[in-house]
Formats: structure tokens, C-alpha cells, sequence
């Protein structure tokens, strides 16, 4: 009655409701970090930068420190996807930060649903 059928396998409500829940917080994450990047981003950029170009020239030890809105730190998983990111691991063409951590996050969520 509360589940769903996938592929000879089901999900129970609670377990979507737990994925729901922490698409949420990884999404409040998200924004949050996006919103302190972008604001660090218009306070530190040149005449004619780009963001990628600042982000590509922004020492990682930088941005493994950044404190979010809320008070939180960006976190090792997060320092472990930037440093990632910046070397290329796993990156689409034209895929900018905020779309691999999404992406890779959301990855991870899937698998650690599998593992339920």
C-alpha cells in the first residue's frame, strides 16, 4: 500500500520521505554555498572576470574554508567535490560547480537508497 514499485524493487514511503529530506537540506546546502560564492565572487572579481575564471584562480585552502550563511562550514565532502572539481574528476563539458556538486550529490544519495 505505501510503496512503490521499481523495477522488482520497492522504496518504502519513510525511505522517501528520508530522500526527500535530505534532497532538501543538500539543496538548502547548495544554495546557501552558491549564494556565499557569488557574493564573494562580486566583492573580489577584476574588471571583465568571469565567475569560472575567479573560481579556477581562487586558492582551493580558500575555498575549503568558507563559513556559510547559516554558520556552517562548507565541510570536508564538500572541500573533497571543489578539490574535484577543480582537477577535472569526473567533470561534464561546461559543467560549472554548482552542477557537479549537485550532481555527484545526488549520485550519492541514489546509491546510499540502494544500499537501504
Amino acid at each position: 500500500m505505501n510503496n512503490i514499485e521499481r523495477k522488482g524493487k520497492e522504496i518504502s514511503k519513510d525511505k522517501l520521505m528520508k530522500l526527500a529530506d535530505l534532497e532538501k537540506i543538500e539543496f538548502d546546502v547548495q544554495q546557501d554555498l552558491l549564494e556565499t560564492l557569488k557574493e564573494m565572487y562580486e566583492k573580489e572579481k577584476t574588471k571583465g572576470q568571469t565567475f569560472s575564471d575567479w573560481l579556477k584562480n581562487k586558492p582551493i585552502d580558500e575555498l575549503k574554508r568558507i563559513e556559510l550563511n547559516n554558520g556552517g562550514s562548507v565541510g570536508e565532502r564538500y572541500e573533497d567535490l571543489i578539490d574535484s572539481y577543480k582537477k577535472g574528476i569526473d567533470v561534464m563539458p561546461g559543467e560549472d560547480l554548482t552542477n557537479y556538486i549537485e550532481r555527484i550529490r545526488k549520485a550519492q544519495l541514489i546509491e546510499k537508497l540502494k544500499e537501504e
